[in-house]
């Protein structure tokens, strides 16, 4: 039944966004219908991390600096010149502000993804059903980023 429920509104955010976007008058076409499903490799919480995956998540933490900035209608269409952005899109905006490219599986992506499927809903698409979900609070959404990236931290090698 989600999914039935689900499809009307994204379609409807999608809409709703490319109308509003500057000069646009056609739907942009998203661009998650190319991520890759993850391996099961990917789905272990003992996925290797390195320091960039901190500066992701801090990076996307600030990028989401107030609940005014944040976006509830995710639709995983990224612009660069969006100036409200959801769970995903901060991630995805960091993620290529940090490493030159967006990285869908990187494993600070993957430890929000854990952190949230913990919270005990199951999401067919964490970040954005996660984002999307009503019952979401902007401040569920920073606690996730908060506390991934304090796993990530806690799994680095001293240097």
């Amino acid at each position: 039944m989600r999914r039935v429920l689900s499809t009307p509104l994204l379609l409807a955010a999608s809409l709703a966004s490319a109308s509003c976007a500057p000069g646009s008058s056609t739907v942009r076409p998203t661009p998650h219908e190319n991520f890759p499903e993850s391996t099961k490799e990917q789905e272990s919480p003992d996925l290797p991390v390195a320091a960039q995956d901190v500066q992701i998540l801090e990076r996307a933490d600030r990028l989401l600096s107030s609940e005014s900035i944040w976006n509830r209608a995710d639709t995983r269409d990224c612009p660069p010149e969006a100036t409200q952005l959801s769970l995903f899109c901060a991630l995805h905006r960091a993620c290529i502000q940090v490493l030159g490219q967006y990285d869908h599986r990187r494993a600070a992506l993957q430890v929000v993804r854990f952190v949230i499927q913990e919270r005990g809903k199951d999401y067919e698409h964490r970040l954005m059903d996660f984002n999307n979900d009503p019952s979401t609070s902007f401040t569920d959404v920073k606690a996730v980023l908060r506390i991934a990236a304090d796993r990530i931290r806690g799994r680095l090698k001293p240097s």
